[in-house]
Parts: C-alpha cells; sequence; structure tokens
C-alpha cells in the first residue's frame, strides 16, 4: 500500500486561515470609500446616532445591532451630529464613520471562521 503524506497547504486549517485571511482583506480594502452614506449606513447610522444622542425612538426591530453600532460609534469618536437622511449624502470632515464601517466589516470577516 501506499502511503500520501499530507502537505501543510492541503490540511483543513491552512485553507481556513487563508479563506479567513483573504476576507479579511476583502472587506477591509479600501472600506473609507465610498465617503458617502451606503445603502443600510442611511437606516443602521440613523438609530446609532439616536442612541449616541440618548433620543427616544420606536423601532420593530431588535436592538441590539444598532445599539453595539452606536456604542462603537462612540467610542471611535462618532457624535452622533450626522443626520443619515438618504443613501449618496456626503460625510462632512468632521463626521468619523470609519469605526462603525470597520466593525460590521470586522464581524462580516469573523464568520467566515466561526463557521
Amino acid at each position: 500500500s501506499v502511503r500520501y503524506k499530507m502537505s501543510t497547504r492541503g490540511s483543513p486549517i491552512f485553507l481556513a486561515a487563508m479563506i479567513s485571511f483573504l476576507s479579511l482583506i476583502t472587506r477591509f480594502y479600501k472600506i473609507e470609500e465610498p465617503g458617502h452614506v451606503c445603502w443600510d449606513e442611511t437606516h443602521f447610522g440613523k438609530m446609532a446616532s439616536f442612541y449616541i444622542n440618548r433620543t427616544f425612538f420606536f423601532d420593530v426591530h431588535p436592538p441590539l445591532g444598532k445599539m453595539l453600532l452606536g456604542g462603537i460609534g462612540h467610542l471611535s469618536g462618532y457624535d452622533g451630529s450626522f443626520d443619515y437622511e438618504k443613501p449618496g449624502d456626503v460625510y462632512d470632515s468632521t463626521t468619523t464613520y470609519l469605526g462603525m464601517r470597520m466593525f460590521c466589516a470586522g464581524l462580516g470577516a469573523a464568520v467566515i471562521p466561526l463557521i
């Protein structure tokens, strides 16, 4: 009988690590672009601003995601002053939106090794 030695490159752990690494790269590449509000940022950014400003609002969806974004936004220096009216609104120079984008991208990349 012939025995085949499994190489390190073909191991499941190596492949999972490579896919996870590629997941990080694709999610964080040019994360600062575009410099305007993207689709879901309209809703989630607005709700995060409400939490940061301690403004009462009602939303039919569970609050955990928006609370997390509000907390991360606060920790990353976002003060809750941007309006998030519609997709395409350009961020002004004082709005720090990258912390919230990076948090979402990091959670998305973390799904790969967890599966």
